[in-house]
């Protein structure tokens, strides 16, 4: 990855490159990205990840739902139209909670970079890293919806958690390692880098901080999934 240190060589690319380049030559896009930001190196991005979300949701949501008829089956409700009204809800949905959360997480990691880390960068410039590092859910759908519709669950491991056994499935350990899996820390390794870049400061500072909050919301999701599971019975 010789590109994450040829700052001040910034190239001149376009959107179609910079989405290109965010997979093979991340020094180098997000050197361009420092140098030139614009609405669509966050908005073509952000409406790509809309598009495979909500395929995401139209397609297992009526799976998810099937999965919940067991919890139901005591109450007189018709399950075909419960699949088909929260398919519909969950396709609608599921790309505008997406946009609010990456506007969110952008907020929270233009903190991070400007009062935890002391760099210097706008909001625009972390968006854009964002949303551009937010590409890697394309190949993580072409990897994960398969494995669901074939495990007929909307949980499949794609990192360490293969390793675990079913009988652990439901388990602290799985849910953490369903959070900290092979796509999400290669797309926030790639947001790391842009902030680093982005911001003047050090890449691996940036990673690291990065990390941290990855790890800490990694950490409270399973936490919070497993209380609330236990509570279910």
């Amino acid at each position: 990855m010789a590109d994450l240190t040829e700052a001040g060589h910034a190239e001149e690319m376009g959107i179609g490159k910079r989405m290109v380049g965010v997979f093979f030559s991340p020094g180098a896009t997000f050197e361009s990205v420092r140098s030139r930001v614009s609405t669509s190196d966050w908005l073509v991005p952000l409406i790509l990840l809309a598009i495979v979300v909500a395929i995401t949701a139209y397609l297992v949501t009526p799976m998810a739902m099937e999965q919940e008829q067991a919890k139901m089956a005591q109450a007189e409700i018709n399950m075909e139209d419960m699949q088909t009204i929260g398919m519909i809800a969950g396709t609608i949905s599921a790309p505008v909670g997406i946009a609010l959360i990456m506007f969110l997480i952008s907020a929270i990691l233009l903190v991070l970079v400007r009062f935890v880390l002391g760099g210097e960068t706008t909001y625009k410039h972390v968006l854009a890293v964002n949303c551009l590092s937010s590409l890697i859910c394309i190949p993580s759908a072409i990897v994960s919806i398969p494995l669901m519709l074939a495990k007929e669950s909307v949980y499949v491991q794609v990192g360490f958690g293969l390793l675990l056994p079913d009988s652990m499935a439901e388990t602290f350990l799985a849910r953490l390692l369903f959070n900290l899996n092979f796509f999400s820390i290669w797309q926030y390794a790639l947001v790391g880098i842009g902030l680093g870049i982005v911001s003047g400061i050090s890449i691996r500072k940036a990673v690291i901080g990065v990390f941290v909050l990855l790890v800490l919301y990694a950490v409270g999701s399973a936490a919070l999934q497993t209380m609330f599971a236990g509570l279910g019975g």
